[in-house]
């Protein structure tokens, strides 16, 4: 048996060497493949321009504004009522304007492509700047303390200033729509701010409606609404009164000096007298007239149960009085009279008015106290006096038709005076209001002209973009072109 032998067959030594020659042919015969991807590399880079370009971009309009009236640098309208930049955004604010320069547009994307910033964010920086000098040891207190005082120059003027900028490209308005729709709302924050809180600021309630004789309703609640509109009037005078320049203020035939006149007549001799009257004789017009008994009988229990409750919050007032600091003086009922038991002391009551006594400290307390004390007691002797009227029984003078006669005489005379006073006041409100509303332009100021901006994205030069592109494709076109002649080579072999 022959044996076989076996022969092992020759390979070929492996070769480590490039061949620079067999790249370049392998990338020429590839030279379209390389051109492509190069190509499609600019063309991703075109595609990103484009779409760049057709993005809308952002439009805005920017107004600096600086407030000049007393307060503003504290946050406090001339008046004293906090002033907040946010009063520059309220809804009625910006309803009012967009009905006078743009109706189609909704207050909500108004209210989101408008932002208001204060002016401080400057002196912030600086404080910190000013602070970081401080910590230096090698800053000498003389530069520091000339940067303190300028910063507190700038500070002074910074607090009182504030940045409105609306974006116009996301509302579609061009940038002079943009600038007219944020001067009316500066516009109409300031009609606002002057009248509520004016430059001079006083609010002045007045009745809309004159008074009318309700003859469906018992002649003493119709006497006591005519008695609390005096009394409105009374307090809108005051009001008046504290208004600077009032003294001199005239709607062309009545002046301050004239109204005040006017309401103490018609309450000494008009209102308070008729008032009386009505009360000492209630019991007469009730007796032949079970609605008017029945009216009289309410009136009754609603006076004493107003006793009652002001008695009651006197009581409170004294323990709060007197749990202050220990036992304290206690003001007596007027006329030594016993007070009506009325309900419990508030115990919530007593712990605000103590929790108020540490804030305002324990002489000031007590001045309050003591003077809601006399307010009270003052309406209690009132409320006492008038039950006392309808419950005694007394001689009287008149007779049943004798009274009803002169109160047909007296009462509408009495509400002839007042709603006269309430139109000689208006008049003079209106003459106040139209004064404050003319010096409105003084609540703010324009700083400069307005500043338009487009806000885009911010890229490299094109023709650095243009290179790069075709770099990065040949060197991806040449790395795959290389990598498909070695991958068919080694098929081939």
């Amino acid at each position: 048996m022959n044996a076989l032998t076996e022969t092992p067959l020759e390979r070929p030594p492996y070769d480590d060497e490039i061949d620079l020659m067999d790249l370049f042919q392998s990338l020429w015969s590839q030279r379209g493949l390389i051109v492509g991807i190069t190509l499609g590399c600019l063309l991703a880079l075109s595609t990103m321009h484009l779409a760049l370009f057709s993005l809308p971009s952002s439009h805005s309009v920017k107004l600096n504004v600086i407030f000049p009236f007393k307060g503003a640098e504290s946050g406090t309208y001339p008046d004293g009522s906090p002033f907040f930049l946010s009063d520059l955004t309220a809804n009625r604010t910006i309803m009012t304007a967009i009905e006078a320069i743009a109706p189609g547009i909704d207050a909500n994307d108004l209210a989101r492509a408008l932002t208001v910033t204060p002016g401080n964010a400057l002196t912030e920086t600086l404080e910190g700047a000013l602070e970081d000098l401080r910590a230096d040891k090698k800053t000498p207190a003389e530069r520091i303390d000339q940067l303190d005082q300028t910063l507190d120059q700038l500070t002074a003027v910074a607090n009182k200033t504030a940045h409105l900028r609306l974006d116009v490209g996301q509302l579609g308005l061009s940038a002079n729509q943009g600038e007219r729709l944020l001067l009316a709302i500066l516009d109409n924050w300031a009609v606002v701010a002057a009248r509520d809180f004016g430059v001079s600021a006083a609010k002045i309630a007045l009745p809309l409606q004159p008074f009318e004789w309700d003859r469906d309703t018992d002649i003493a609640e119709n006497i006591d609404a005519l008695s609390r509109r005096l009394t409105t009037l009374e307090q809108s005078i005051r009001n008046l009164q504290t208004l600077p320049g009032i003294e001199t203020t005239t709607d062309g035939t009545t002046s301050i000096i004239d109204l005040t006149t006017q309401a103490n007549l018609l309450r000494n001799a008009k209102v308070s007298p008729l008032r009386s009257f009505i009360y000492e004789y209630y019991s007469l017009l009730a007796e032949d007239s079970v609605s008017i008994r029945i009216q009289r009988d309410g009136r009754i229990r609603t006076l004493e149960l107003a006793l009652d409750e002001k008695n009651g919050l006197l009581e409170s007032y004294k323990t709060a009085f007197d749990g202050i600091a220990g036992a304290g003086p206690r003001l007596s009922n007027a006329g030594n009279q016993p007070l009506a038991s009325g309900p419990g002391v508030d115990g919530s009551f007593l712990a605000e008015m103590l929790s108020l006594g540490e804030q305002l400290g324990e002489k000031e307390l007590k001045q309050t106290l003591q003077t809601k004390q006399l307010v009270l007691l003052e309406d209690i002797s009132a409320l006492q006096r008038e039950l006392s009227l309808i419950q005694t029984d007394r001689e009287l003078a008149f007779s049943k038709q004798q009274v009803n006669d002169y109160i047909d005489s007296q009462f509408p005379s009495a509400i002839a005076g007042v709603n006269a006073l309430r139109l000689d006041t208006i008049d003079l409100v209106e003459v106040i209001s139209q004064r404050t509303l003319n010096e409105r332009q003084a609540l703010y100021q324009l700083l400069g002209q307005r500043e338009v901006t487009q806000d885009r994205i911010v890229t490299t030069k094109l023709s650095l973009q243009v290179a790069l592109a075709g770099v990065l494709g040949l060197m991806i076109g040449c790395l795959i072109a290389l990598i498909r002649g070695a991958m068919r080579k080694r098929q081939l072999v």
